[in-house]
């Protein structure tokens, strides 16, 4: 059964007809993919900022913009002490620990039973018949 009438901002994990979908039919969700602990250090506001900048230095336009910041995230990155690059990777393993803990209690916990969350069911069902 295919639900292409969904709206995509309510076709993820937190969808209690997704989430029902999922139980009774064992496809359609995964998990979330983990976060690196660049990519947790690359989310910092200041961080962003000289990341952007040093891009900007060399070269980057709207085609090769996403290659060479990733470069440059990557060498500051690893110019950074070895502590420093630690405690990203912890607060980025902390972060996948509580998605998947996030995950797991909206697959196995019982359904939503807000308002908003039936009116979303009761939405979706009325797509898909």
């Amino acid at each position: 059964m295919k639900d292409q009438d969904l709206d995509s901002k309510d076709s993820g994990a937190a969808n209690p007809y997704r989430i029902l979908l999922h139980r009774l039919t064992g496809v359609g969700l995964v998990k979330g993919r983990h976060r690196t602990s660049i990519e947790v250090w690359r989310k910092v506001e200041a961080n962003r900022g000289a990341i952007a900048t040093a891009a900007k230095n060399r070269g980057a336009n709207k085609k090769t913009g996403v290659t060479i910041r990733g470069q440059v995230a990557k060498e500051m990155f690893d110019a950074l002490s070895q502590e420093t690059r630690d405690e990203y990777a912890a607060l980025a393993e902390q972060e996948n620990k509580d998605m998947d803990e996030g995950w797991e209690q909206n697959m196995k916990g019982s359904l939503s039973t807000t308002p908003a969350d039936r009116q979303r069911y009761v939405f979706s069902r009325q797509q898909s018949i």
